[in-house]
């Protein structure tokens, strides 16, 4: 029992024994023992009745015994502990223990008089009766106990399971929302500015090659000279050394 923390409550209650404490003063201080001999308490000390809470156990491998247990020496098994503690919380302050785990009155393979014979043992949830071992099964009264238990761990497998498609079907459909927010987020900012990349230009918004803007210039400018009489450029005049003659202008010439 120290060590199996498969047990059910089966009640709480408070004892008291007889104990011995140290006496204190009006100001809450030890009174020193009158006259110590070798042996003596080194303080004064009464008696007085010593509240100690208890708790029931019965072990799910044999639900026909009940064994009595004292809260603080339950405290020091850590599992055991972890598996009590709520319950004796909730009865410090006077509330219902709740059940840990689906109430044999939810499960519909069992009949209302089978439910109330295994509350008697202590076996009030579908988790109990999936948890039973062989032994305990031999110390309830009712035939089929062994098909109830397969009953029962069948169950609870088909929970779990609807627990997961349920929770995969709610991951879903958060996914397929997040996409929809996603797709509507880039429709508007789609909306308001095209990228270049995506731009599609017509023919008559190409820039020409500048390759062919040049041979279309000389062939211009080959025309203008054909009309002129000339096939090409005038050849510019070659500058000599020295500082340019003044040329004389026609108006000057006549003036003279």
């Amino acid at each position: 029992m120290a060590n199996d923390v498969n047990v059910f409550v089966k009640e709480f209650y408070t004892t008291y024994v007889d104990a011995v404490r140290t006496k204190l003063d009006e100001n809450g201080q030890p009174i020193p023992f009158p006259n110590p001999r070798p042996g003596d308490p080194r303080y004064l000390e009464e008696a007085y009745t010593k509240p100690v809470d208890m708790v029931v156990l019965i072990p799910a491998h044999h639900p026909k015994e009940e064994i009595p247990h004292r809260i603080v020496d339950v405290k020091r098994n850590a599992p055991m502990w972890e598996k009590i503690g709520p319950a004796y919380e909730n009865w410090k302050q006077g509330l219902e223990t709740p059940l840990s785990g689906t109430p044999l009155a939810a499960w519909n393979g069992i009949s209302h008089r089978e439910a109330e014979l295994l509350k008697s043992f202590m076996i009030r949830t579908v988790e109990d009766v999936a948890a039973m071992s062989d032994m305990a099964l031999t110390q309830v009264p009712i035939p089929r106990m062994r098909d109830l238990r397969s009953q029962a761990q069948i169950w609870l497998k088909a929970q779990d399971s609807n627990m997961v498609r349920a929770e995969l079907s709610r991951r879903d459909n958060e996914i397929e929302a997040l996409k929809a927010q996603i797709e509507s987020l880039a429709l508007a900012i789609a909306n308001k500015s095209t990228p270049a990349e995506t731009y599609e230009w017509t023919p008559s918004e190409q820039l020409d090659d500048p390759l062919t803007t040049k041979a279309k210039m000389d062939e211009m400018r080959a025309d203008y000279l054909n009309a002129q009489g000339r096939d090409k450029d005038p050849q510019p005049v070659k500058r000599k050394p020295g500082r340019p003659r003044k040329v004389a202008v026609e108006g000057d010439e006549a003036a003279a």
